[in-house]
């Protein structure tokens, strides 16, 4: 009579691919729809610099929030895109921050 002694190592040879199963993020439609929202608005956010800078202060905040939100739980390229768009936002808010802080600057030196 033989022993198998190899039943323990294909239980264990099994359980590596479950856990790596169920560490997978479940995308949900609401943060897929998030996750586009956010780099629509950031799209938007630099569409709309030049001719209307207060919306497009608005647009990088709402991308930033919903980029934030579509991130928590996607994986692959969904979150890369969210990644880009909350870079795109945070430079747009970089950029409108120094050019006001600049013109405050001038605005107080002339005065």
């Amino acid at each position: 009579m033989a022993l198998h002694t190899d039943i323990g190592t294909t239980a264990a040879a099994s359980q590596p691919q479950a856990e790596a199963a169920a560490e997978r993020p479940a995308q949900s439609p609401g943060l897929k729809a998030c996750a586009w929202a956010g780099a629509l608005a950031a799209l938007a956010a630099w569409a709309l610099m030049m001719w209307a800078p207060v919306p497009s202060i608005i647009c990088c905040v709402a991308s930033l929030a919903l980029s934030i939100l579509g991130l928590r739980r996607s994986s692959g390229l969904l979150r890369d895109m969210c990644i880009t768009a909350i870079i795109a936002a945070g430079v747009l808010l970089l950029v409108f921050g120094i050019f006001y802080g600049a013109l405050a600057y001038v605005d107080r030196l002339i005065s």
